[in-house]
C-alpha cells in the first residue's frame, strides 16, 4: 500500500482493516463450503451415523488426550446445607493432576426414578458456582428430583489463580475470561488446545457425579449458560457417555471460525468447517436443545440445522429450541423450558407448582468449600499455568520449514492483507504498527487500543480487538504473527536491494526476528531488535507476562524457542536488549 497516507483513515489503515475483514470473510466462506460438502449429502440415518462418528473422532483428535488424573487424591466433603426439599453438599474433588475443584451437589429429597442428573459448567461469572442463576437453576431442578453438580473450573469462583494478596482482586482483569485468555495464550504457545484442559474438568465432574449411588451414569448430561454453554457442547461432543446436552445463551449462528475466549475455540474448526451446532448435533439421537435470549434469527438458523440432522438421524423430537427476550444468563423461563424438555424426552413428571418460592440463594461466602474461598491459598494446588508447563512437550528442533509451518504462511506467496508504507524505501527502515506508522516506517497490521472492558472476553492485558483476531486465526491454521512476518517479507521483496536494515522494538521485535530467520541475505542484510523476549518457555512459569498475544507463535515451544529463531538468522540479527516474561531487561 505504498503511496497511501496513513493519516487518511479511510484510505490508509482503514483500508487495511477492510481488506482484513474481507479476507476473514473469505476464510469463513471456504469453511462453510467445506461444511456444506460434509452436511449436504446426508440423507439417511446410516449416513448421519457415519458423519457423526467421523466428526466426533476428528474433534477428539483435534483436542487431544485428556490429562491423566492422580488416583491418590480422593474427594473430600466440605460441608452440608439443608434446604426445603433438597440439600446442598459441598465437595472438593481432584480434577487435574495435583489440582482440586470446589463444587456443590444439589441432592433432591426424592431423586427421579431414572437417576438422571446434570453436570453444570459455569460461564464467565467471577463468583463461579455462587452465581444466583445457577443456584436457582440447580435448586429448581433438585425440587423436580434431578441432582445437579455445579463446579468451579480454573479462573472462576474458588479457582481464581491470579489474585492480589493485598487487594484480593484479580491481577489480570474483572472477568474470568481474563484468566482463561492468559492461560489460553500459554497453552497455545505450548501447542496445547486450551479446550483440552476445560473438557478434562468436565470429564472429572461427570465421573464424580456418576460415583453417587442415586445417579445413573447412563443418564448424565450437560447444561450451562454462556461460556458454560460452550463447555457443555464441547464436553458433549468429546464424551461418548453424555446422555443429553443443553447449551444456553451461546449457539447463535453457524460460523466455523473462532475469535472469542481461549477455552471456547474449536481446534482446527475453520479448516474442518465445523460450527457449534454441528458438535451439538453429533449427539443425536440423544436429546439436545438450543436456548437463546437474543440474536433470534441466527439461533433459529442453528436450530433449523440441528432439527434437520436430528430428522435424518430418526429422532426429530429429541431436538429442542427455546427463545425468549431476556437477559444473558440462565433465567427462570429458560430453566422451566429446559426442565420441560428433559421431562418430555425422559418420561419424567412435569414440574410441580411453587418451586421458585422454596428456593433460597446463598451469599458467595456461604458457598465456599475452602476457608478463604480461594483454593490456591488453602491447600497445595497445581495451577492451570503449571499444568500447561507440565504438559508442554520438549522441543523437537526448529528449522526454517518448521517455522513456516508454525506461522501458517506456507501457502502464501504474499500476505492476504497489505502493509502500510509511505515514502521512499531505502536504507534503514523502522518496523511498527500501521496505526502509528509515520512516513518512511513500515506499518504492519494493527488495531487501535480500546478500553480494557470494551468487549466481554477481552483480557485487560490485550486492550484491542487484536486479541480476538489472534485467537481466531489458528482455527484456519494461520497466525497473526505469521501474517505480520509475511507482510515484512512482502515489503522486502518489493524493495529488493534497497533496504539495508530493518529495526523494531518490543512487540514488533518478534515478527522482525522471525522474518529475519526466514529472509535470505539478499533480501535482508541486517536486522536490529530491542527488548526481544528472551525465552518464551519462561512464560509458562511466570506469574504474569508482557508479550502481546499477537507475538505468540502457536506451538512454537514444541519445536524450539527464541534462541533457536536467533540461530536461524545466522548472525544477521542484532539484539540490543532481551526481556524476561515480565518485560524486565535482563
Amino acid at each position: 500500500m505504498e503511496g497511501t497516507s496513513v493519516l487518511d483513515d479511510n484510505a490508509g489503515i482503514g483500508g487495511v482493516w477492510k481488506v482484513y475483514d474481507r479476507w476473514i470473510g473469505e476464510l469463513e466462506k471456504a469453511a462453510q463450503d467445506r461444511r456444506a460438502a460434509l452436511l449436504n449429502p446426508l440423507a439417511s440415518a446410516e449416513q448421519f451415523r457415519a458423519w457423526s462418528a467421523d466428526l466426533r473422532s476428528w474433534f477428539r483428535n483435534a483436542v487431544g488426550p485428556l490429562p491423566a488424573l492422580d488416583s491418590v487424591l480422593k474427594p473430600e466433603p466440605a460441608g452440608l446445607i439443608e434446604r426445603d426439599g433438597y440439600r446442598i453438599e459441598k465437595w472438593l474433588y481432584p480434577t487435574l493432576p495435583g489440582a482440586w475443584t470446589s463444587a456443590h451437589l444439589y441432592v433432591p429429597e426424592a431423586v427421579n426414578r431414572l437417576g438422571l442428573a446434570i453436570c453444570a459448567p459455569v460461564g464467565h461469572w467471577p463468583e463461579g458456582k455462587a452465581v444466583k442463576d445457577y443456584q436457582k437453576m440447580a435448586g429448581f431442578m433438585a425440587l423436580q428430583g434431578i441432582p445437579v453438580l455445579v463446579y468451579d473450573h480454573p479462573g472462576i469462583g474458588e479457582r481464581r489463580e491470579y489474585l492480589s494478596a493485598v487487594t484480593g482482586l484479580s491481577l489480570l482483569g474483572k472477568s474470568p475470561s481474563d484468566e482463561h485468555d492468559h492461560t489460553g495464550t500459554l497453552a497455545t504457545l505450548a501447542g496445547i488446545p486450551p479446550a483440552r484442559l476445560y473438557i478434562a474438568e468436565a470429564a472429572r465432574a461427570f465421573d464424580f457425579l456418576a460415583s453417587f449411588p442415586f445417579v445413573n451414569r447412563a443418564r448424565i448430561g450437560f447444561t450451562g449458560a454462556s461460556g458454560g454453554g460452550t463447555l457443555s457442547f464441547l464436553a458433549g461432543a468429546y464424551l461418548d457417555e453424555t446422555a443429553f446436552c443443553v447449551p444456553v445463551c451461546i449457539v447463535k449462528g453457524q460460523e466455523a471460525g473462532g475469535g472469542m475466549d481461549a477455552e471456547q475455540q474449536r481446534p482446527d474448526g475453520g479448516m474442518r468447517g465445523v460450527a457449534a451446532v454441528d458438535l451439538l448435533a453429533s449427539l443425536a439421537p440423544k436429546p439436545a436443545m438450543i436456548v437463546t435470549e437474543n440474536e433470534f434469527e441466527a439461533s433459529a438458523r442453528s436450530f433449523a440445522a440441528l432439527r434437520r440432522l436430528y430428522e435424518i438421524a430418526g429422532a426429530p423430537d429429541a431436538a429442542g429450541y427455546f427463545a425468549v427476550e431476556d437477559v444473558h444468563g440462565y433465567t427462570h423461563p429458560m430453566v422451566e423450558a429446559v426442565h420441560a424438555f428433559l421431562a418430555r424426552n425422559f418420561g419424567l413428571p412435569a414440574a410441580g407448582p411453587g418451586a421458585w418460592s422454596r428456593i433460597r440463594t446463598l451469599s458467595e461466602a456461604e458457598t465456599w468449600c475452602s476457608p478463604t474461598g480461594c483454593l490456591v491459598r488453602d491447600r497445595p494446588q497445581v495451577t492451570l499455568q503449571e499444568q500447561i508447563a507440565r504438559l508442554a512437550p520438549p522441543p523437537a528442533g526448529l528449522s526454517r520449514d518448521t517455522l513456516v509451518a508454525l506461522l501458517g504462511i506456507g501457502d502464501w506467496k504474499s500476505a492476504p492483507v497489505p502493509y502500510v508504507f509511505v515514502g521512499s524505501a531505502a536504507g534503514r527502515i523502522r518496523v511498527t504498527g500501521a496505526v502509528n506508522a509515520r512516513p518512511g516506517e513500515l506499518g504492519l497490521l494493527a488495531w487501535r487500543e480500546k478500553p480494557a472492558d470494551y468487549f466481554h472476553g477481552q483480557s485487560a492485558l490485550y486492550r484491542s480487538i487484536e486479541a480476538c483476531e489472534a485467537r481466531r486465526l489458528p482455527g484456519y491454521r494461520h497466525s497473526l504473527a505469521g501474517l505480520r512476518v509475511r507482510q515484512i517479507l512482502d515489503f522486502l521483496e518489493k524493495n529488493r536491494g534497497a533496504v539495508s536494515e530493518l529495526v523494531g522494538e518490543r512487540e514488533w521485535s518478534v515478527p522482525l526476528a522471525l522474518a529475519c530467520a526466514l529472509a535470505p541475505v539478499a533480501l535482508l542484510p541486517r536486522a536490529t531488535v530491542r527488548y526481544l523476549p528472551a525465552c518464551f518457555r519462561d512464560h509458562l512459569r511466570a506469574a504474569l507476562h508482557s508479550t502481546p498475544l499477537s507475538a505468540i507463535v502457536p506451538g512454537l515451544l514444541a519445536a524450539g524457542d527464541m534462541d533457536d529463531v536467533i540461530a536461524l538468522c545466522q548472525g544477521r540479527l542484532t539484539v540490543e536488549h532481551r526481556v524476561d516474561s515480565d518485560g524486565r531487561v535482563i
